[in-house]
């Protein structure tokens, strides 16, 4: 299963791994645990006041891997302590919200990124069990998650300059000191420009070897000179820097004020997007459940495909589900919609719209 959107170390400190029985091996692991923002929840739903003030928090397991092969391979994640996690979903606790693998399949010679989104704090370490090409794989995934992590991404010059940004997550001595590429070692073709972090972020410039292809799939990974490692796999953008509105309005007068994207929450045609085009205007439009129509796929104004709207929203109807447990109960299909979109369209970016702070529960699409 499954906007501007992680590790590999000592023992003693990280993910440890079993062999792998085929050409897919794990490269790194982590719990990506959940953040707040700087300023008070003004909600009155139990537990967001003190969710500042409190270290037990919900996350992600991430798991990184690598197909040495020379076909792509089929990898997911299965089971985690032994229990299958489409149980764990539907239990009394709903327990696990949704998992995916991102690509999928994994390309030969290449990476993908697995997560499973948990809804409670992670109590100890997780024994994640994969299924790779048919057979089993085994990781152990740390409770205690790293001390820093990618935050923001950015490409630039046709994709021939990267820009990150990892945040400290907690104050200690740590520093960055290694950057790599899909598994290659690339420290000397970047910036690291606050190894130490200076107010809490490390922003890095990066110099690819080649252009980076809109659409493309690439895994960044960082490391530090204690040997954490956080590392994140995208799809590659182009460079926009979207500034828009909800509707068209008139594009002539958009294009004079700044305004250089709408968003719509229908389809749009071919002969729209020309007029969109025409103005050097972009949109992102919904497309639900579907596809984008071929018609359109790749075209130069489409700026991204927008799915459900409000995922969050469309979970409290849920009523299979206890009320304080829907949040999340279309996770999987939003995994598979921006799996379809994905493969249909290689080159625009999926979206979702979330209505409250929880929305990041629900999805996890190109943008993050």
């Amino acid at each position: 299963m499954p906007p501007l959107q992680l590790f590999l170390a000592g023992a003693a400190l990280h993910a440890v791994f079993a062999p792998a029985q085929a050409a897919v091996r794990v490269d790194c692991a982590y719990f990506h645990v959940d953040l707040g923002g700087k300023y008070s929840w003004t909600e009155g739903a139990p537990g967001l006041a003190d969710f500042a003030k409190t270290d037990r928090r919900a996350g992600t397991l991430k798991v990184y891997v690598h197909n040495d092969g020379a076909a792509p391979t089929r990898v997911e994640a299965m089971a985690l302590n032994g229990v299958a996690l489409e149980q764990l979903r539907t239990n009394e606790k709903h327990e696990v919200i949704w998992w995916r693998t991102w690509p999928d399949p994994v390309p030969a010679k290449g990476f993908a990124e697995i997560s499973v989104r948990l809804r409670y704090p992670l109590e100890a370490d997780a024994a994640l069990t994969l299924q790779a090409d048919g057979k089993p794989l085994e990781v152990t995934v740390p409770a205690k998650p790293p001390s820093f992590r990618i935050e923001t991404m950015a490409w630039r010059n046709e994709g021939r300059e990267v820009f990150l940004v990892a945040e400290q997550l907690r104050p200690e001595n740590t520093r960055v000191t290694k950057v790599l590429l899909d598994g290659v070692e690339v420290t000397k073709r970047a910036r690291i420009l606050a190894p130490g972090f200076f107010g809490g972020i490390c922003p890095v410039t990066l110099t690819p070897p080649v252009a980076l292809q809109p659409g493309s799939f690439h895994t960044y990974k960082l490391v530090a000179a204690n040997g954490e490692a956080v590392a994140c796999t995208l799809r590659t953008l182009d460079e926009f820097l979207r500034l828009g509105m909800y509707g068209a309005g008139d594009l002539e007068r958009n294009l004079k004020l700044g305004i250089n994207c709408a968003t719509h929450f229908r389809p749009l045609d071919r002969e729209t997007l020309d007029r969109y085009a025409t103005f050097g205007q972009r949109s992102a439009f919904h497309v639900n459940a579907d596809a984008p129509d071929p018609e359109v796929r790749g075209h130069p104004a489409v700026h991204g495909y927008v799915l459900h709207d409000e995922p969050d929203c469309w979970d409290y109807g849920a009523e299979e589900w206890p009320a304080a447990m829907r949040i999340g109960f279309h996770g999987p299909d939003i995994v598979r919609h921006t799996q379809q979109c994905a493969a249909a369209d290689p080159v625009k970016p999926v979206m979702v719209t979330g209505a409250s702070h929880l929305n990041f529960v629900a999805c996890d699409t190109d943008t993050w």
